[in-house]
């Protein structure tokens, strides 16, 4: 969780001093690819342009859409969401952000995981 990155964060600054972006970001991606196992993400791209995410339709069908694209929008507004072959697929379009792409898609993911899916999974 978000409060979880946070707590050891800030242990590892009480011990060592500031952290440097580069063990943020990687704190970040680990954080994505556990929250990425728990949605049975197997689909993600990135290239110089953007990274797209593809959910799984079991996923998919959970969301409301509407819902959806309010969060991504208030996270950023560089996302874009579509639908194909049932499955939702986002993507984050990267130039113009001002910080490391996983600075959005990681909260966007936690929502996905405890918000819109609580009591829709089993």
């Amino acid at each position: 969780s978000y409060d979880h990155l946070l707590k050891v964060k800030h242990e590892l600054e009480d011990r060592f001093g500031k952290i440097n972006e580069s063990l943020e970001v990687y704190m970040y991606e680990e954080w994505f690819e556990k929250i990425a196992k728990k949605l049975e993400i197997r689909n993600v791209r990135q290239n110089e342009r953007e990274v797209v995410i593809e959910l799984p339709e079991k996923i998919s069908n959970c969301i409301k859409g509407d819902k959806l694209f309010l969060e991504v929008y208030n996270i950023s507004q560089n996302f874009r969401l579509r639908y194909e072959n049932k499955k939702i697929v986002i993507s984050l379009v990267l130039k113009g952000l001002e910080d490391h792409f996983v600075y959005y898609i990681v909260p966007l993911m936690d929502k996905i995981l405890h918000e819109f899916l609580i009591n829709h999974t089993d």
